[in-house]
């Protein structure tokens, strides 16, 4: 069946493609759910312009600056759990959690218009440091409703370095880091190795043994910024599992910020697809953590934008299902089951089957 020239499968209404962003940072400082669903202007994401947009849902990432108090960081980090939690409960509720991801998987599959009621968060936070990488904490945080864990943001944490380290300085991951990716797959907690030092990150794909993300980044061949993969790490996250969130920050794009436009951002799309293969590639917008967007963005509104431009240029509707959901719901479903876990019990050995 055929609507306005294109596949009907996976298509939100008036031939919209459906995504799942992996990494939206718009909900810090937000009074309540009621203002995020009624409409935030001001910002570059709110619940009815996600929703028109096609988007099926979001990581939404609490960011907690380095040299903030970790009690201050938690505080902030429980503020968006509990705005998340206050969404609603039962069939309205806005935390995904494992059964969310089938239902979200069969109604994106069928196709028809997303609408906000049904719009899901994954609740994340960028940087152990945010709750001084204790993992009494993290145990905590994930029986609160956190499902996904950054494990860096640029800054050194006592579990790893970020992309701050490069070089001799990148002293990639520690013990304590190790054991702390154990237990977030044990648990249902989903690893981003998004802004992880090359060290980090090569040191993690030894650990990982579920689906995992690089929620926000670039093609560092294209720009040569810390935050981006060069090829070499694009094809090894590709073969260990994992799904890449290509951003829209101007200046992970290119040199000269003024100059990015939405072909700049698909170059960087292309690049990643043809390095690390289709199923490696996702859509991490970083929308409200970057000021600027590729012209003519203005917000969440125009993402449909880019794909309609990844069309132009060559790809095919299923392509971009795979790009704007697909990928991402494979790691949800591979990554979110896990049982309760205490830091004091041993791990044994497992009886889930490596989804690689």
């Amino acid at each position: 069946m055929r609507r306005r020239g294109l596949l009907s499968v996976g298509l939100a209404s008036e031939g919209t493609l459906n995504f799942f962003d992996l990494h939206i940072d718009t909900l810090k400082g937000i009074a309540s759910f009621e203002a995020f669903a009624a409409g935030l202007r001001e910002r570059q994401v709110d619940l009815p312009r996600l929703a028109s947009a096609g988007g099926a849902g979001a990581v939404a990432a609490v960011f907690v600056r380095p040299e903030e108090d970790p009690e201050i960081g938690l505080r902030q980090i429980r503020s968006v759990l509990s705005i998340l939690m206050a969404g609603g409960q039962g069939d309205d509720r806005r935390l995904l959690d494992q059964r969310d991801v089938a239902g979200l998987h069969r109604v994106l599959e069928a196709g028809g218009p997303r609408t906000a009621s049904g719009i899901r968060f994954l609740a994340g936070v960028e940087g152990a440091h945010g709750f001084g990488a204790d993992l009494e904490v993290l145990l905590e945080l994930q029986a609160a409703g956190l499902r996904l864990l950054t494990l860096t943001w640029n800054n050194d944490n006592p579990w790893a370095a970020g992309c701050s380290s490069e070089g001799p300085s990148d002293t990639g991951l520690t013990d304590a880091g190790r054991e702390a990716l154990g237990v977030c797959e044990e648990v249902g907690v989903v690893v981003d190795l998004a802004h992880a030092s090359p060290r980090t990150l090569t040191d993690a794909l030894d650990v990982v043994r579920k689906p995992f993300f690089v929620s926000h980044t670039a093609c560092r061949a294209l720009c040569d910024h810390r935050r981006n993969l060069d090829d070499g790490l694009l094809k090894a996250v590709a073969e260990a599992g994992g799904v890449i969130g290509m951003t829209l920050v101007p200046a992970f794009l290119a040199e000269d910020e003024e100059s990015v436009d939405i072909d700049v951002f698909c170059d960087h799309v292309l690049h990643a697809v043809a390095t690390a293969g289709l199923k490696a590639v996702g859509l991490g917008t970083d929308l409200d953590g970057t000021a600027r967007l590729p012209r003519p963005m203005a917000g969440v509104e125009d993402i449909p934008l880019l794909f309609q431009r990844l069309r132009q240029r060559g790809l095919g509707d299923r392509e971009l299902q795979l790009i704007g959901w697909r990928n991402a719901l494979r790691v949800l479903a591979g990554a979110l089951p896990g049982k309760k876990r205490s830091v004091g019990e041993a791990r044994g050995p497992s009886n889930e089957q490596d989804p690689r």
